[in-house]
């Protein structure tokens, strides 16, 4: 049941706003980086004041363009906070009054959008087991809390400061009111709206004896109730739904009679309108583990005219309860393994076990796997690898399919000026140039060197291909042979700009045939 977000300010008695805002010096205007606005019920205790000055807010310089400001505002009546988020844009002049907003609301661009796209709210459950990265970005709430939220995807607060001096618009914002902006950008110029539950303190669930019956504590805000309303359990288990039962709310404590011991317990409570309220998961704790540690002695260490010290702990283990069912940890090793191999169908992580036991095709899984991502390159395909020879070009580089891509290639220059082998007087660069002058008839490729010839900026070794990246745990040379992983990277973004940013560096990145040349040239 939806309802109107105006008539929810009836539930509240007042309400505050903490507001993060930039002042354009030139413009005298203000641009709002961070806002949240909470409705507060009756028994909910006045948040203090930020800043300890005369205006009541926090000013800080933060370069010669703008000024940071951080305040609270309160309002004797809900209905005004509402209002002040409904509102498209808000400019109030009278600064004498402390309970004026004096900020813009939204940005210049005006690229705001709702989440939902209607004021119906998210109910956020202070217990859910599913992640929000609102959790981190709104005031603590031990409670189910509707949001409302505007987002700005305009992103021009990434751009108005540099990075060192936006560090600092964190650092502040971190100390006076707790969360980390920097760690959420894609909450910059976004207005949140908070509804604590405005019926309920808290709920509390006790399983009686015998595990057959439900005891229920409703704790009630002052002067509410929820009379004719429902609360509703459902015993949620591994396969499906054991029960769900549904009672009318007569008295704020009430006993639930339930058919089998729940495992994972959901409750729901709705208004006598039929308003969902609460939404919650509860597990009952059969066994709890913990590992208990005792500081101890310290030990000192004097390296190299350094001194180090180290803390020593020892460490106890206890469990109070009864043990978790076998078949219990049969069912979670059984969904271990199915994960990694979705991971692994995926592509996302595959774990390769080495051939050294002659048990496994390591090796030749490796070989298929980088075979197929390969493959896979429609616009471009890069294979970064301090050990990049030849012969893992022809291993690998010729599996290039789409005749739209040119290959590129980073190896090392200190690998390229290693020998062949003991007996033979070629390095690995005229190996390499051999079989590029063979191959470049018939696919587009550039290889790149990077210089140094005792240590390589690269290390680690990865392939991109297209819009992803996968981390190898090894020279492709041995990759598989023994045990090692491949890993895709969430986002190929950033080591698609490492690898660019070498090529462009000529103090650091050489085209191999620029590279080859000067060296013949130099042992003419």
């Amino acid at each position: 049941m939806k309802m109107c977000i105006e008539k929810r300010a009836s539930l509240y008695e007042r309400a505050e706003l903490t507001i993060v805002a930039l002042m354009d010096r030139k413009s005298q205007r203000f641009y709002n980086v961070y806002s949240v606005i909470e409705l507060c019920p009756k028994d909910q205790l006045k948040s203090g004041c930020i800043g300890d000055n005369e205006e009541k807010c926090i000013r800080e310089k933060i370069n010669q363009d703008y000024t940071l400001y951080i305040r609270r505002v309160f309002w004797d009546k809900a209905i005004t906070a509402i209002q002040f988020f409904q509102s498209d844009n808000i400019r109030v002049i009278n600064k004498n009054n402390e309970n004026d907003v004096v900020y813009d609301y939204y940005t210049k661009n005006g690229e705001i959008f709702s989440e939902p796209d209607s004021e119906v709210g998210l109910l956020i459950n202070w217990n859910s087991t599913m992640k929000s990265e609102l959790f981190d970005v709104l005031p603590m709430f031990g409670e189910t809390v509707r949001v409302y939220t505007k987002l700005n995807g305009s992103l021009e607060f990434r751009n108005i400061l540099p990075q060192d001096k936006f560090l600092k618009v964190d650092l502040l914002v971190k100390k006076h009111l707790g969360i980390s902006l920097m760690e959420h950008m894609e909450f910059l110029g976004s207005v949140f709206l908070c509804m604590p539950n405005p019926y309920l303190k808290d709920v509390r669930l006790e399983l009686g004896r015998g595990c057959r019956k439900l005891l229920v504590r409703l704790l009630f805000r002052t002067g509410k109730s929820l009379k004719n309303g429902f609360f509703e359990v459902v015993d949620e288990r591994k396969f499906g739904i054991g029960f769900c039962i549904r009672q009318k709310i007569i008295n704020d404590k009430f006993v639930i009679d339930l058919p089998n011991e729940p495992r994972l317990l959901r409750y729901r409570i709705y208004s006598a309108k039929g308003e969902l309220l609460e939404d919650c998961a509860n597990y009952f704790i059969r066994k709890m583990s913990f590992t208990m540690a005792i500081e101890g002695a310290k030990r000192v260490f004097q390296i190299n005219g350094k001194q180090t010290i180290v803390n020593m702990k020892s460490y106890e283990h206890f469990s109070v309860g009864d043990d978790d069912d076998s078949y219990d940890d049969l069912l979670r090793r059984e969904r271990a393994e199915r994960e990694l191999k979705r991971l692994e169908e995926k592509r996302i992580f595959v774990y390769f076990p080495g051939d050294r036991d002659g048990r496994t095709n390591s090796k030749g899984k490796a070989v298929q796997i980088i075979r197929e991502l390969i493959k896979r390159a429609k616009e471009r395909c890069i294979i970064c690898d301090p050990y990049l020879s030849g012969n893992d070009y022809l291993e690998y580089g010729i599996q290039v399919s789409s005749a739209n891509i040119i290959l590129t290639l980073i190896t090392s220059e200190k690998f390229m000026l290693q020998k062949i082998s003991k007996e033979d007087s070629k390095i690995q660069g005229d190996f390499m140039d051999d079989i590029l002058s063979k191959v470049k008839s018939q696919i587009m490729i550039k290889c790149y060197i990077l210089k140094g010839k005792e240590r390589s900026p690269l290390h680690d070794r990865f392939i991109i291909v297209d819009d992803n990246a996968y981390l190898l745990g090894s020279s492709l040379a041995e990759f598989g042979s023994r045990a090692t992983t491949l890993y895709k990277v969430p986002d190929a973004n950033i080591l698609y700009r490492t690898a660019r940013k070498w090529m462009d560096d000529t103090k650091q990145c050489v085209d191999f045939d620029e590279w080859i040349e000067d060296l013949r040239r130099v042992h003419a």
